[in-house]
Order: C-alpha cells, then sequence, then structure tokens
C-alpha cells in the first residue's frame, strides 16, 4: 500500500463517512485533509414487534469529532443479514 500523501491543506479538516474509495483517493490526491470512516453495512430487518440486536461494525477514526466539514453518504446499498447469533450485549 503506498504512503499517505501529506496534505497540502491543513483546514479543513475533512471526514468521509461511507464514501466510495475512489472519491476519497481523488481528495487525498488533490491535496485535502481528510479521514475516512463509516458507520458499518446496512442490513434489512423485516418489520417486527420484537427486537432486534445491533451488529456494530463500522469504523469512528479516532478525534473525529475535530472534523470542520463532514460528508456522509446516505444512500449505500444494503449489504446480507447478519447471523443475529454474534450480537453484543452491553
Amino acid at each position: 500500500m503506498p504512503a499517505m500523501p501529506v496534505p497540502r491543506f491543513a483546514k479543513p479538516k475533512i471526514l468521509l463517512m461511507g464514501l466510495a474509495p475512489h472519491i476519497a483517493n481523488s481528495l487525498e490526491r488533490e491535496g485535502f485533509n481528510l479521514t475516512r470512516g463509516s458507520f458499518g453495512t446496512l442490513y434489512h430487518v423485516e418489520k417486527s414487534d420484537r427486537y432486534f440486536p445491533v451488529i456494530p461494525n463500522g469504523k469512528l477514526p479516532h478525534g473525529f469529532g475535530e472534523s470542520d466539514l463532514v460528508v456522509i453518504d446516505l444512500d449505500s446499498e444494503f449489504g446480507p443479514t447478519p447471523d443475529f447469533s454474534d450480537k453484543v450485549t452491553i
């Protein structure tokens, strides 16, 4: 994997959540200071009166609260329905 380029622009600090890698790569090549993250894979749950566990699989980068600009892709594709036996109880 090639080394991350040093950003030409220190500001704004940009957080990209769920965007396609080619978008982030293009912005990095132009010298923008960005971090990538994800809320995890979307999965379909049938409408029901019962509870379903949440399977956390996202990645929030360290220091994400210090971002000046946050870009979120809300038009993501559904992934496979997870095995709910992997649930996490908090």
